[in-house]
């Protein structure tokens, strides 16, 4: 049996690893090299470019992987010796479309839970309804969790999760303990991983030396007046003023530590200023989000609105690649950004997607595959006021001690002391592509 969990690890692993691992240890100039000829394969019309273009595109990707000592198997008593007796790691699978289970691995046990065999779309709904509407829910917990805690020591208070499909768009953190009458994130440390691999860099501290600070764009088109109603929370077209305080004053604090910066507000909150300032340390971005129902393989349903927007989405919308100021996940997926530390998606619903094949598909993941290190996104719609409060709350305490997720933690408990329903503090998640 120790055997097959052994092997289980590692398959396991390998399995979760679908974001371009190589990428994370290439020269910026092979990662530049990598990302010019993607988009050259992507695009290219005729016949004959495009296959020699595939060559090329495929020579490359090979060289690298052979330059590459990548260590993808995990021995299950090796992982388990360097967990501490506090720790456990948890990876949520679907086995079939009823059956979800999670892997259960702790310093002295290794194990697989059934979870639920009811449709978790249902549930994700309720869940989220809930959480949005305000209202009290012990089902979702009952459901989610509670078969894990009952295999959980108490000596448990630190936990490592890889999510999976739908189940990353829950956040643990919000699921209320109605034995205990707490929620989760005040009984356990809650950290996201994508690599098991990673538990024992989630203290490794953070540089930053630029920072790309987007926000409060022009959705219209420069030649109409800007709506007089403001919007209240980060989803839609109305003009958002909280992100321009939010800009204001993170740039405030970032250069204040000799951070460079660039900003931008209004008309230049544009596409091309993104794209312009990818290998940003950090990149924060304060605006509308959007996420689409549809065909759950189509990036272009989930993205992020620029200055003059609105005329596109009202009157030409397309998903295409186009300087249309729809940043679609589609066309970040094609950018590299592998020099980023930190993305911010300061805006409605940037974490919350769909479940394929590939795993959980929403932006944020859109981020994590074309390179950037740590992506925080929301789940659900976030208030603007409340946002911002949130925000700098954050960059203050990740300015004094340089860990991102130790920050994260910090600026919910401020916010959950004011606001305490979830529904404010727990739609941040941090996804850590570490390696």
């Amino acid at each position: 049996r120790d055997a097959q969990e052994s092997r289980g690890l590692g398959d396991v692993y390998k399995r979760q690893d679908r974001y371009n691992s190589i990428l994370l240890n290439v020269s910026e100039k092979n990662s530049d090299m990598y990302f010019e000829l993607l988009n050259k394969r992507s695009y290219e019309k005729d016949y004959d470019k495009l296959q020699l273009i595939k060559s090329e595109f495929d020579v490359f990707q090979q060289n690298i992987k052979t330059r590459f000592n990548k260590n993808e198997e995990i021995e299950l008593h090796s992982f388990q010796n360097k967990l501490q007796s506090n720790q456990a790691y948890i990876r949520f699978s679907k086995l079939n479309k009823l059956v979800f289970v999670a892997h259960l691995i702790t310093k002295d046990q290794a194990q697989i839970i059934k979870i639920s065999e009811t449709e978790l779309g249902k549930l994700i709904d309720f869940y989220t309804s809930q959480i949005t509407n305000k209202k009290p829910d012990i089902y979702s917990y009952n459901v989610l969790f509670k078969p894990i805690v009952d295999k959980l020591s108490p000596s448990i208070n630190q936990l490592f999760i890889k999510n999976e499909g739908l189940f990353t768009n829950v956040n643990i953190e919000s699921l209320w303990n109605p034995v205990k009458e707490k929620y989760l994130f005040d009984i356990y440390e809650i950290n996201y991983v994508e690599r098991p691999s990673a538990i024992f860099k989630i203290d490794t501290a953070s540089e930053f030396e630029s920072a790309f600070l987007f926000g409060n764009p022009d959705f219209s088109d420069g030649n109409t007046t800007l709506e007089t109603i403001n919007s209240k929370v980060r989803a839609g077209i109305n003009p958002l003023p909280y992100t321009e305080k939010e800009i204001t004053a993170l740039n405030i604090l970032l250069t204040e530590r000799d951070i460079k910066t660039v900003t931008t507000n209004l008309e230049s909150s544009t596409e091309k200023s993104l794209y312009a300032n990818t290998k940003s340390s950090i990149i924060h971005l304060a605006t509308h989000g959007f996420f689409i129902e549809g065909n759950k393989y189509d990036r272009f349903n989930w993205g992020l609105l620029a200055a003059n927007s609105k005329n596109n989405l009202q009157t030409d919308f397309k998903k295409e690649v186009r300087n249309d100021g729809i940043i679609f996940g589609f066309e970040i997926i094609k950018k590299n950004f592998t020099q980023t530390e930190l993305v911010v998606l300061s805006a409605c619903e940037t974490g919350f997607g769909n479940s394929t094949f590939f795993g959980g598909e929403n932006l944020a993941n859109s981020f994590l595959r074309a390179g950037a290190k740590n992506i925080i996104s929301t789940l659900w719609p976030v208030d603007d006021e409340i946002t911002q409060q949130f925000m700098i709350t954050f960059y203050s305490e990740l300015l004094k001690n340089k860990n991102i997720n130790l920050a994260l933690r910090t600026a919910k408990q401020v916010i959950k002391k004011e606001y305490s329903e979830p529904n404010y503090w727990a739609p941040f998640v941090l996804l850590q592509n570490k390696i």
